[in-house]
């Protein structure tokens, strides 16, 4: 699958922004603690990010889609 249709089809299921249990679930991260935790160190592999006046951390659908295709993608 590529990154576009990949995207495309997050964008209908999500729309333009993920956050919560759905950013959790497809970052690969078991409880919202180990996500939140990444977050603090830096370690996710998205740029993600604080919305004022909304809890948890926020990124968008089209680069947790090219991230995970870059996963896939990559040579071991």
């Amino acid at each position: 699958m590529q990154t576009n249709d990949l995207a495309e089809k997050m964008l209908k299921e999500f729309g333009p922004l993920m956050g919560g249990e759905d950013l959790r679930r497809a970052l690969g991260y078991r409880t919202s603690a180990a996500l939140a935790r990444a977050a603090r160190m830096g370690a996710v592999g998205v740029a993600v990010f604080d919305i004022p006046n909304r809890r948890g951390k926020f990124a968008l659908t089209v680069d947790v889609a090219a991230w995970l295709t870059s996963l896939r993608n990559r040579k071991v």
